[in-house]
């Protein structure tokens, strides 16, 4: 076993992974996965260097529980925030 697969769960949720990764996590090519970036449609990524974004498995470990639960991403933003105007307006 690695270091990282004994991380305190708060922590391991905390952990950046790349492109490849995040998309393979939600079971999703990358071109889709991309696609979805740029319409804001899943979390947003995390500016690790110039050309390079990471993700927090948290965030779309969170992102595909809503997804199962036939949610889309801006409403549990919003829910999350405690602004139910965001929700009823799309």
């Amino acid at each position: 076993m690695t270091p990282l697969a004994d991380l305190p769960p708060d922590v391991a949720r905390r952990r950046i992974i790349g492109t490849r990764d995040a998309a393979a996590f939600c079971g999703l090519s990358i071109p889709t996965f991309r696609r979805l970036h740029d319409r804001k449609a899943i979390p947003a990524g995390i500016r690790l260097s110039e050309r390079r974004l990471g993700w927090r498995i948290g965030d779309l470990s969170d992102w595909t529980d809503c997804r199962a639960a036939g949610r889309e991403w801006h409403e549990y933003r919003a829910s999350l925030a405690g602004n139910d105007n965001l929700i009823n307006s799309r």
